[in-house]
């Protein structure tokens, strides 16, 4: 995979010497992602896992947003359903108490393997829209101006 240079320079812990940054452009889209999100103001106060349990919150209210967008074409059951999780994930996300319980590097790796789960169902869905669309997409682009664009509102 080609890699892309960042004009960044870092000291390489093998050879010892200053280098150029190189990364993958899907890493690169991705810590974009989340140093905006930091410079945003929302990892303040919160420890990674804390922070992490707060992402897993979130995602339940996006899933909510995104269903909502959908929910002519889909059965009234899952509505009532999905608006329950919605809420819950946003008001645990915005309130709730988070602890700083560890999980377990098996609990961790489980978790990565549901995430990347999500992520190849964010991919065919995109894909999808693309083929309604006529048009490529690049959710991942797309997903790091809006975290960038959304730096100067702050935390809600």
């Amino acid at each position: 995979m080609e890699e892309v240079k960042t004009g960044e320079f870092g000291f390489c812990q093998e050879c010892g010497e200053t280098v150029e940054v190189k990364v993958h452009p899907h890493d690169r889209l991705q810590a974009r992602i989340a140093a905006a999100v930091a410079r945003r103001g929302y990892r303040d106060d919160w420890s990674e896992y804390q922070f992490l349990y707060r992402q897993i919150a979130k995602l339940a209210e996006e899933y909510a947003e995104a269903f909502m967008t959908v929910q002519h074409n889909m059965p009234d059951c899952f509505l009532r359903w999905i608006e329950t999780v919605g809420d819950l994930g946003k008001w645990h996300f915005d309130h709730g108490y988070w602890t700083d319980g560890r999980m377990s590097q098996e609990d961790l790796l489980a978790l990565l393997d549901e995430l990347s789960d999500m992520q190849v169902v964010l991919s065919n869905a995109t894909s999808a829209i693309e083929a309604i669309l006529g048009e490529r997409v690049d959710l991942m682009r797309l997903a790091c101006e809006k975290a960038e664009k959304d730096i100067e509102r702050g935390v809600r």
